[in-house]
């Protein structure tokens, strides 16, 4: 009965541990998501450096006016990650990205006007 009961202790730390582990490493994953933000993007002829981030998309989102799969660049998802200098161009953001400093996601465009 004693061999019970150091058993049925064993089980019930390792399995309580087991429960702690898992909550860490849950948390820690957690915290490493990618956290993109929408830029607004002036489209000022082709090529990246003509291409200029005016700040955080207003709304949060861009709306179904930016939706479309070419014409002219209206948003950029951007994660910041631990960066928090400015972002002046396409060309510039993805520059940064090249230094390992920020994420850029897939843009989005509106019709040609």
């Amino acid at each position: 009965m004693k061999s019970l009961f150091k058993n049925l202790n064993f089980g019930a730390l390792v399995v309580l541990l087991s429960v702690v582990a898992l909550t860490v490493s849950w948390k820690n994953h957690e915290s490493k998501r990618l956290t993109f933000q929408w830029f607004e993007v002036s489209d000022n002829g082709s090529g990246n450096t003509n291409k200029v981030i005016d700040g955080p998309y207003p709304g949060g989102t861009p709306g179904t006016e930016c939706q479309e799969p070419e014409g002219n660049m209206c948003a950029v998802p951007i994660d910041r990650q631990s960066y928090t200098g400015p972002i002046n161009t396409l060309a510039h953001a993805y520059q940064l990205q090249t230094e390992g400093k920020i994420l850029v996601g897939e843009p989005v465009y509106r019709e040609e006007e």
